[in-house]
């Protein structure tokens, strides 16, 4: 790390108003982290006040946005919700009865309710869950609570 010459600082304080940070660390040939310490080190050591100007940066790799007249869509609102989602072509519905190791345990229906029949479909090898609910029990563990 190399100190700060009298001339850097100079430089630096000269350029600071109407340049921009990156500008400025190209001329004194330092990092743009640095020029930006090294104004914050001055301003908190009360060598330059608090009020000085920032600049604005402009950040050279961004395309500049075109004033582009805004097209405002209008929302349609239905007049019914749509229809709930139907989950029940990925289940083959069994009792408890007819569970075994090799069907999915995934109970069905309300959570409130006991559960008397299960999704059935074939579950993972070693688990007790299909592909499907396999996914949404794990989703489940990374939510949150």
């Amino acid at each position: 790390m190399n100190a700060w010459t009298v001339k850097e600082i100079e430089t630096l304080l000269k350029l600071w108003p109407t340049k921009s940070a990156t500008q400025i660390a190209r001329e004194i040939q330092r990092s743009r982290a640095a020029v930006c310490g090294k104004m914050n080190r001055l301003r908190c050591d009360g060598v330059i006040p608090g009020y000085l100007p920032k600049h604005l940066e402009i950040d050279l790799r961004r395309k500049p946005k075109l004033n582009r007249p805004v097209q405002i869509i209008p929302i349609v609102q239905s007049s019914k919700p749509p229809p709930p989602c139907d989950y029940s072509f990925m289940t083959q519905p069994c009792s408890i009865y007819e569970l075994d190791e090799n069907r999915c345990h995934w109970p069905l229906g309300s959570i409130e309710e006991r559960a008397t029949m299960f999704c059935g479909l074939n579950s993972e090898p070693e688990r007790s869950y299909c592909w499907h609910h396999l996914r949404a029990s794990k989703a489940d563990e990374d939510c949150p609570r």
